[in-house]
């Protein structure tokens, strides 16, 4: 009986355990002919869909939060599986729009304008997020996508050793 329960209670936790494990992982950037790149590093996190769901055909949008360097330059994005549809309150350039991005990080609340190109499933986000990042539990971002809410939500658990590796990686160590 007793080898039963303890079986049954270790499926239990199994089965719990993964739904709050956020994975984050370091990888190099494939170099082609086409570039320069020498060197580039990543870290990302797992991709997560949007709460509360967004219908058709966003549906299946998920998000990734993305840190990259190369030599002494560091940027850090949201990369969307799709590019997304916001909602817009200035142009510039002709295909740089700037939209509002509400983010909160371990409970601190930020709204700022963010810029994108057309088409592209990224948004850049400013350095200052990559320290908030690294030393932050959670991370919540809420669009204006297509008349939706969208909040995508992040665990940053892993994020600061998987920065710092891609940070060593790149610096040749």
């Amino acid at each position: 009986m007793l080898k039963v329960l303890s079986t049954v209670v270790l499926c239990v936790a199994v089965l719990t355990a993964p739904a709050g494990v956020a994975q984050w992982e370091t990888f190099q950037f494939t170099q082609d002919s086409w570039d320069d790149t020498q060197n580039a590093w990543g870290a990302r996190s797992e991709y997560v869909s949007a709460s509360p769901g967004m219908p058709l055909p966003y549906r299946d949008v998920t998000a990734s939060i993305y840190f990259q360097c190369e030599g002494r330059f560091e940027g850090l994005y949201i990369r969307f599986t799709r590019a997304p549809n916001l909602e817009w309150d200035q142009t510039f350039s002709g295909t740089t729009l700037y939209s509002v991005m509400d983010t909160r990080i371990d409970g601190v609340e930020r709204m700022e304008r963010v810029p994108m190109q057309i088409g592209n499933k990224d948004i850049s986000l400013s350095s200052s997020y990559i320290r908030w990042i690294m030393n932050g539990n959670d991370m919540r971002v809420r669009l204006y996508w297509a008349g939706n809410r969208p909040v995508f939500r992040w665990n940053l658990a892993g994020s600061s050793q998987a920065i710092a590796q891609a940070r060593r990686n790149c610096a040749g160590g």
